[in-house]
């Protein structure tokens, strides 16, 4: 079973699955559920970007210590064990203030740290997080960007990137991993240190030309 997080940024344009899921509504989010014809099974936050409180919703101050994001991803993270919740997917986490994607970023190393995958869907963007090395299914042809998010990144071996990076070391301050390409359907990384994200671009051209500059 997955999570899904609707959070209130940029709405996401493309499809999400709500099969087999535990979706969380974070206050904006809630406005998207509904747009979606989704009747979320907790909706939680403030609620001073949607403007009112929906019928039974965990309401949260607006003064407080988290953002609505990181409550819902908590949230499902409480019910893991009882659902059997293995990864989470966070929705409409684009667009807007910066500061506040900075935080959802914080969602992915939230995740990892208690042994659970978190993926951010942007209208630009695929973003996860990994702590050691993994293989990735994606489409020939992408853009991979490797970012370390704390730290420094060594890759030990990489395979189905057009630029090898066997033997490089990502540092914080500097841009070494930005803008690779897939060369397959799948690649992958051997690497020590991190945790690293990965930024796979989706978006399309024609709709979204500041994602691929």
């Amino acid at each position: 079973m997955k999570g899904i997080v609707l959070l209130g940024g940029e709405p996401y344009q493309g499809e999400i699955s709500t099969e087999n899921a535990f979706v969380v509504a974070c206050d904006l989010g809630y406005q998207d559920a509904l747009n979606r014809g989704i009747v979320p099974d907790l909706t939680v936050g403030d609620f001073d970007s949607l403007g009112f409180v929906p019928p039974n919703a965990k309401t949260y101050p607006v003064e407080k210590n988290a953002t609505d994001g990181e409550i819902g991803v908590t949230e499902i993270f409480n019910r893991k064990k009882d659902l059997g919740i293995t990864e989470i997917e966070v929705y409409n986490g684009g667009g807007g203030r910066e500061d506040h994607f900075l935080g959802v970023l914080q969602l992915i190393i939230f995740a990892l740290n208690r042994d659970l995958g978190l993926t951010i869907y942007t209208n630009c963007c695929k973003i996860y997080g990994r702590k050691g090395s993994f293989s990735a299914k994606t489409v020939k042809g992408r853009t991979i960007s490797l970012v370390p998010f704390s730290g420094e990144v060594h890759i030990v071996n990489s395979r189905g990137l057009k630029y090898p990076a066997s033997g490089v070391t990502l540092r914080q301050g500097e841009t070494r991993g930005i803008s690779n390409v897939a060369l397959n359907d799948e690649f992958s990384l051997e690497f020590t240190g991190g945790p690293l994200l990965v930024f796979e671009v989706t978006g399309e051209r024609s709709v979204y030309d500041d994602c691929l500059r």
